[in-house]
């Protein structure tokens, strides 16, 4: 298959997306009846680079790299057959590259578009007549998206803001209430996970000793503060966060997969690296498995167990 790009864990499934594919699927069903021996139960054409997923009840929602298709609902229900539920074409967007959901509206981000924004919110309540609710424009690539009650946390190529805070609690007129540039990096921000009022921030490699993964207050989104950080030294594509610890998914070579003790989050610390043999690309993490997509041909989906 193609390298995998990203993964979501919902009960007892998988949720895989990867690569254009040639003639086969982008978008994979895993039964996790055993979790360290995922077995595939169904797969989705798409056609083309399929850049993220989230799942909702029975419909999964892709973020691709398909003109004209940046949005594609699948159905679900059926796991060894989804189908086309629908599918979103976003004026003046070429691709949608991260993607979530949270209750009725599903949430997607795009590269720097010429008109309309790169943060867009659509309705969901039927799934499969997504009804635009409002774009937002930050003039820059947004590469991350992560919902977290009425708000949305982005990280964006935008040189003083790799984090902005959005206040969506009116789906029809998104505002921004804060935004934190990462001291020193020049890297763009990458991908995101929120819990507790901490933001967890990635970048891509930043070199010279600075870090890619960041710590940020961020319950009070008008005062922002950096907690700790850590230098992985390369580019760092995922993160989600546990209590103590976080997940991260890297291209540094040999260490592609490591788990950082943040007990003490200003001085978080490298506890485990694994090599994935290829760069990893996305994580999920589900009861105490931790499930990494990969570009290792071959094994594109890990599981890494205590």
């Amino acid at each position: 298959t193609g390298d995998a790009q990203d993964i979501d864990v919902v009960g007892s499934k998988a949720y895989v997306v990867t690569k254009k594919n040639g003639s086969a699927g982008e978008f994979f069903i895993l039964s996790l009846s055993n979790p360290v021996a995922p077995v595939q139960q169904g797969e989705y054409e798409v056609g083309d680079h399929v850049n993220a997923v989230a799942v909702s009840g029975n419909f999964a929602y892709l973020a691709t790299s398909k003109s004209g298709e940046e949005l594609v609902v699948v159905n679900i229900s059926n796991p060894s057959s989804p189908t086309t539920a629908a599918i979103v074409d976003v004026p003046n967007v070429s691709q949608a590259l991260d993607v979530d959901v949270s209750g009725s509206y599903v949430y997607f981000v795009t590269p720097s578009s010429t008109g309309g924004g790169e943060f867009y919110i659509y309705d969901i309540s039927n799934p499969s007549d997504p009804i635009f609710k409002s774009g937002f424009e930050l003039g820059s690539h947004v590469y991350g998206v992560y919902i977290s009650g009425s708000r949305a946390y982005l990280s964006s190529s935008k040189v003083d803001k790799e984090l902005v805070i959005l206040d969506v609690s009116n789906p029809v007129s998104p505002a921004e209430i804060g935004s934190f540039n990462i001291p020193l990096a020049g890297a763009n921000g990458q991908s995101i996970f929120y819990a507790g009022g901490v933001v967890h921030l990635t970048t891509r490699a930043n070199g010279g000793g600075i870090a890619e993964y960041y710590l940020l207050e961020a319950s009070d989104p008008e005062n922002i503060n950096l907690i700790g950080s850590y230098d992985v030294s390369d580019r760092t594509n995922g993160v989600e966060a546990g209590v103590g610890f976080s997940l991260l998914a890297t291209e540094k070579a040999d260490e592609e997969l490591m788990i950082i003790d943040t007990s003490n989050p200003s001085t978080p610390q490298k506890v485990f690296s694994l090599d994935l043999e290829g760069d990893a690309t996305g994580v999920a993490l589900a009861e105490c498995y931790a499930y990494f997509t990969s570009a290792d041909d071959g094994e594109e989906v890990k599981v890494v167990a205590p």
